[in-house]
């Protein structure tokens, strides 16, 4: 990939992006070791390809030297992207008001390293993986969804491998559910209860 000023960027959209991706392309200034993405309002990054999930579990390639910033960020998606609490490190002190994130519940929970609070919209979609046990699943999902206060929280999930007891979870910050599964009518009449806020 070829230099490119960062300064000049208004919205950017990563894809395939992997932990293997340097930053060093932005590196424009070689003065001085910051790169800042002064007017960057958007940002998309996704580990995938014409629709097609590329896991990508390599550890993640961050350059120490290089001090990187997005003080304008607003929109934030990381579509099965493989974060870790470095990359996530990346936009803590951003002003985001909209982050959505698809992927493993277990990366999701990274995300409260953003201060959700302050956002006006999260949306949380994942996946039943084949490494995660139904109750790993609940254990993970009442740990990000019951102290979150931004205006908007939706929770996208295929659940169709799983044997969920609804009275194992508690979602109290969700405003909106999105169950995929051939057999929902009766886990979503009993997961009702345990979904106080939804609108």
């Amino acid at each position: 990939m070829p230099l490119v000023c960062p300064q000049q960027l208004k919205s950017m959209r990563l894809v395939p992006y992997t932990n293997k991706f340097s930053w060093q392309c932005f590196h424009f200034d070689k003065q001085s070791n910051n790169i800042v993405f002064e007017d960057l309002t958007n940002l998309s990054l996704e580990s995938r390809h014409y629709g097609i999930r590329v896991p990508d579990d390599t550890p993640i390639l961050l350059e120490n030297e290089l001090n990187i910033s997005f003080p304008s960020l607003r929109h934030l998606s990381l579509i099965c992207v493989n974060i870790t609490p470095d990359i996530i490190q990346l936009f803590a002190a951003s002003p985001l008001t909209t982050v959505v994130f698809e992927g493993l519940l277990e990366n999701a929970l990274h995300l409260q390293a953003l201060n959700l609070n302050r956002l006006s919209m999260l949306k949380v979609s994942t996946w039943f993986g084949c490494t995660i046990s139904d109750e790993k699943f609940c254990t993970e999902s009442n740990a990000l969804f019951q102290s979150i206060e931004c205006a908007v929280v939706v929770f996208s999930v295929d659940i169709d491998d799983m044997a969920i007891n609804a009275t194992d979870v508690y979602w109290p910050c969700l405003t909106h559910l999105e169950l995929c599964s051939e057999y929902i009518e009766d886990l979503a009449l009993d997961l009702v209860p345990r979904v106080p806020n939804l609108v």
